[in-house]
């Protein structure tokens, strides 16, 4: 069946600039006894109403030669007769981290059982939605796109709309290959704070986070706000009646929803009269405030109430926080509901590690919250500021979700997302579907281990050779032809569109390409190492797919690509490998080179070298840190040797994610300086994070794939520390395995 047979692409001509909202209008009739769906894409966000009721849904990220629809189910909102259909689409309009610019467009259509009864046409109604403001928008960050600005007192009635223009966008529709998103019920809040506010100076012409970050709080005991000296820190059904009458702009609150989410704002309050609320969220308060300007981010947003009840749900844009910080412009006002719907990709819960520590517990359990925090439509790095699929990130998380949740589906869905976006360059745009100026070599690299271990874990080699094979080989093709007569190893990127980055640390963040003057070239071992194992990956898939003369010829490439990195890059006075050789000078050392060395196997078969790099990962103190997006190269090549470093590794892991939570984490960091690193701007809810969890599975539990389809021959527990490990994974074909 075509699902969208007649219906076209439609929008409105004269309304295609960036970051604009427009209502689509459509009826049909309703029967007693009969089932409704509704099929529908839209570029870049939707919103469907039903007889004025929110139904849930929301666009998956696509490309424009891979859209993506879904089908909800909207027999229980249908009633018997007319029923009007509103359609709110958002278009951002411009490339980003999280999003690729496209021609705006919705198409849908409805069908009663099998029998189209409406479509997307020229005779669909459209116009201007008249309550979005997107002049006053704040824009959360560069990688991600606009919050919102938004009009309640706009009047429904000067709506007028009119025909929708047919749009020249071709149909190339795919059903939606994983779950939709849950919409959950409101989660509660307490109030920690409240008290007045007055802005600074001439500040309510400037944007709304940097209002709230700057403006004066005086607290305010809720004896003094409450008429009824209500002592309570929660809510009430009722809602609460805050009022003063002493001088100030307004009145603010401080929410605490008491653990890290994700979901769609929603407030429900009333107001004795028109006045504006700013909406600010964060992770933390180490400002004694929501940070709502964080270095160029602002986590803010504007609501303009009105007279009466204001029940608002802002469907296009999901946030992550924990506080909430409201200023309303009011001297009165009922709080009834301040927070978020929660909105969850749905995972399994088969899956689970446990053992004799609480604090390994207690890890794990915040590795696992993490990670489905980071999973929407894709594996994205944050769930805050840019919500965007990287490989480095998604190599991490996929790893975590084949053990934590069982998760095959939702890895091959943003494996192919990132196998889309291959460029004429035959590298990999930086974020998948977005596109932005640059893009890593490096991360290219690492994707040709992420196709192996896709393989390796779900044995879907169907999926492998048709559609991630391709765009491996021409990676890996690509670095073999960069590969240089001189030392037979790859130089950094010298042209600007390339960002030299492994890490985020000094001297491994790396500098835009273009910046490197010719002369000042190097030799960057990271990004060797990466290739190396990238090669090697290559060549198992191969080998699994019975093509043995290509998997030889990567795999000598692989050998060749290690003897040179080992003859270049190892220091014999530091007795270990310099990250960079420039000028035919080895400098720059660090954990990351070393545990890469391991893991590329450039130290297989050397005994004594091996010994000095993994004892240096230890005890060499000068060795620049991993932070805990390359911590996972560092502990498995510390697991080469097990029986020396199995303790030290899981001491380790105590250590740094135990210290999150010592501070109050309930979800792990970007890097483990926090909020404070990025000059403020720091992620506490970071996917890469969440890498302990696989170490509790392969390591602590002992369960280690050596086949395609998570073929565990043999269960090889080392010694951790660990006592009582227990555990169980759901396979590939959704069986059940547990171990003990």
């Amino acid at each position: 069946m075509d699902a969208f047979a007649d219906a076209q692409w439609i929008w409105d001509n004269d309304l295609q600039q960036q970051n604009v909202y427009l209502d689509f209008f459509d009826t049909f009739t309703g029967e007693k006894n009969r089932t409704y769906t509704l099929y529908i894409s839209a570029h870049t966000q939707y919103a469907v109403y039903l007889n004025d009721q929110y139904i849930p849904g929301s666009q998956c990220a696509d490309y424009e030669t891979y859209q993506i629809y879904d089908q909800i189910d909207l027999t229980k909102w249908v009633t018997e007769g007319i029923n009007r259909l509103k359609i709110t689409c958002y278009y951002q309009g411009f490339d980003c981290s999280a999003t690729k610019a496209a021609k705006p467009g919705l198409i849908y259509v409805i069908r009663q059982n099998k029998r189209i009864i409406a479509r997307s046409s020229c005779d669909t109604q459209v116009c201007k939605n008249p309550y979005y403001l997107p002049e006053q928008a704040p824009c959360i960050s560069g990688q991600l796109g606009f919050s919102f600005a938004y009009d309640s007192r706009v009047e429904a009635t000067t709506q007028e709309s009119h025909g929708a223009d047919v749009q020249d966008k071709p149909k190339m529709l795919h059903a939606r290959p994983i779950n939709p998103l849950t919409f959950e019920s409101y989660i509660e809040g307490k109030i920690l704070s409240q008290g007045l506010f007055t802005d600074n100076g001439d500040e309510p012409e400037k944007e709304a986070a940097i209002r709230m970050q700057h403006a004066a709080l005086a607290f305010r005991p809720h004896s003094e706000l409450l008429p009824e000296a209500c002592t309570s820190a929660t809510v009430p059904s009722e809602g609460l009646v805050f009022k003063t009458s002493q001088t100030a702009d307004g009145i603010y609150l401080v929410l605490d929803f008491g653990k890290e989410d994700t979901g769609l704002i929603d407030l429900d309050i009333d107001l004795p009269q028109d006045a504006d609320i700013l909406i600010g969220t964060g992770e933390h308060l180490q400002d004694l405030r929501v940070r709502t300007q964080a270095n160029v981010n602002c986590y803010a947003a504007i609501y303009h109430g009105h007279t009466g009840k204001n029940h608002f749900l802002h469907p296009f844009r999901r946030y992550a926080f924990r506080y909430m910080q409201l200023h309303l412009y009011t001297h009165q006002f009922t709080l009834r509901y301040a927070g978020m719907r929660p909105t969850h990709y749905e995972v399994s819960n088969v899956p689970f590690f446990k053992c004799a520590d609480h604090l390994h517990n207690k890890i794990y359990g915040t590795c696992v919250r993490t990670l489905w925090l980071c999973m929407h439509e894709h594996y994205e790095d944050c769930p805050t500021r840019e919500q965007a699929l990287y490989t480095m990130d998604s190599r991490n998380q996929m790893l975590c979700g084949y053990y934590t949740f069982g998760e095959y589906a939702f890895a091959k869905q943003s494996l192919r997302m990132i196998a889309k976006s291959i460029r004429d360059d035959h590298m990999l745009e930086l974020c998948s579907p977005g596109k932005v100026a640059i893009t890593i070599p490096a991360f290219s690299a690492i994707f040709l281990t992420q196709v192996y271990e896709y393989a390796l874990y779900s044995g879907d080699l169907t999926f492998v050779k048709e559609e991630l094979l391709p765009v491996a080989k021409e990676i890996a093709d690509e670095f073999i032809r960069r590969t240089d007569t001189d030392y037979g190893l790859v130089m950094d990127f010298k042209e600007e569109q390339y960002w030299n980055f492994y890490e985020w640390q000094t001297g491994l963040d790396g500098s835009i390409a273009g910046s490197i003057e010719e002369e000042d070239r190097s030799y960057p071992a990271p990004l060797n190492a990466w290739v190396s194992k990238g090669l090697w990956a290559l060549a198992q898939v191969y080998a699994w797919l019975q093509e043995p003369e290509t998997a030889d010829y990567y795999a000598q490439q692989h050998q060749t690509l290690n003897e040179n990195f080992d003859e270049l890059f190892w220091d014999e006075d530091k007795q270990c490998y310099a990250t960079y050789v420039i000028h035919d000078q080895r400098t720059h050392f660090a954990q990351l080179t070393q545990a890469l060395s391991v893991w590329a196997g450039v130290c297989d078969g050397k005994k004594e070298r091996m010994d000095h790099v993994l004892s240096a990962l230890v005890k060499d103190e000068s060795l620049i840190p991993v932070t805990p997006a390359c911590a996972i190269f560092k502990y498995e090549a510390l697991m080469c040797d097990a029986d020396v470093y199995g303790r030290f590794v899981f001491t380790d892991i105590a250590k740094y994610w135990g210290q999150m939570l010592y501070q109050n984490a309930t979800t792990f960091w970007e890097t483990f300086r926090g909020a404070d690193d990025f000059a403020g701007a720091g992620s506490l809810c970071h996917g890469w994070s969440a890498i302990p969890a696989y170490f509790y599975f392969a390591y602590a539990l002992g369960v280690k794939p050596e086949g395609p389809g998570f073929d565990v021959k043999e269960q090889k527990k080392i010694i951790t520390g660990l006592y009582d490990c227990r555990g169980r994974i759901k396979m590939p074909d959704s069986t059940q395995i547990t171990f003990n």
